[in-house]
């Protein structure tokens, strides 16, 4: 997957990345995360340098590491985990599910100031994040200046959809796209790279594969409706699996904005 997220230098072949995954339940964006934290944390440091946190244990266990409840309503709890974080020598990528919940615990910006120095500085110090959401509007607005790469799954969410506009305004007719994206399929957005859109991905049998946008999709897809688990459900990601990422294969439901092939910018 083209993505910046550039190799720490302290051999432990982290990628340290900054995601954000934008999407409603059962769109596939945890099945997207797990596989994510897994091309990024290489199997033989992920016990230790993989870290998960959220309200329920689903993340992890697709990631196949523990997972660190949190409570989302506890500024203290919060502090002491980003703390001990933060205070760690050496790269590690922090996977957050529900992430919208870190932030507005108690209708905070920020659930904690150690949240919130984790966030914007981490990267400084080998630390990067996969962000989990059904939208944006509960992200600390500077959260998208720290962000490498972002993934929009199929939304109805108005308040993202307006965003979109705004934020990835080189993509055409944005909102047209997003609206028609088939189900586990998400647009990828790498706002360092050149062209910034890099296309339409979808995890299929544990690989993150992307159909560039100049790429007409055709009609021989491989079906992720399978799926069993009622939220965030796809293809599940084989814990360990370290399969590289590549050109999407062909996919029936891929779409690009009517009236362009290419990205702009």
């Amino acid at each position: 997957m083209p993505i910046d997220a550039p190799v720490a230098n302290d051999g432990t072949g982290i990628r340290v990345g900054r995601a954000i995954l934008l999407g409603p339940g059962g769109s596939g964006k945890t099945v997207l995360g797990a596989r994510l934290a897994q091309d990024w944390v290489p199997e033989g440091v992920r016990k230790e340098r993989l870290i998960v946190v959220g309200p329920v244990p689903k993340l992890a266990e697709l990631a196949g590491v523990d997972n660190h409840p949190v409570p989302w309503q506890s500024r203290e709890k919060q502090d002491e985990f980003f703390r001990a974080i933060n205070q760690k020598e050496g790269a590690a990528v922090v996977a957050v599910d529900e992430a919208d919940l870190y932030y507005t615990g108690g209708g905070r910006s920020y659930g904690s100031k150690e949240f919130q120095e984790f966030i914007n500085v981490g990267r400084n110090f080998g630390k990067g994040f996969i962000l989990i959401a059904r939208g944006d509007s509960d992200l600390a607005t500077n959260t998208r200046g720290q962000v490498t790469v972002c993934c929009v799954f199929n939304t109805s969410e108005r308040n993202l959809l307006r965003h979109a506009q705004e934020w990835f305004f080189d993509v055409p007719e944005v909102v047209d796209y997003i609206t028609n994206l088939a189900p586990y399929e998400f647009m990828v957005w790498c706002p360092k790279l050149n062209p910034r859109w890099q296309g339409t991905g979808k995890v299929v049998n544990g690989q993150i594969y992307i159909l560039p946008p100049e790429t007409e999709p055709s009609q021989d897809t491989e079906s992720e409706d399978e799926a069993t688990s009622p939220d965030d459900a796809a293809s599940t990601p084989t814990a360990g699996s370290s399969s590289p990422t590549g050109t999407a294969p062909p996919s029936a439901g891929s779409t690009t904005p009517s009236g362009s092939k290419s990205a702009t910018g």
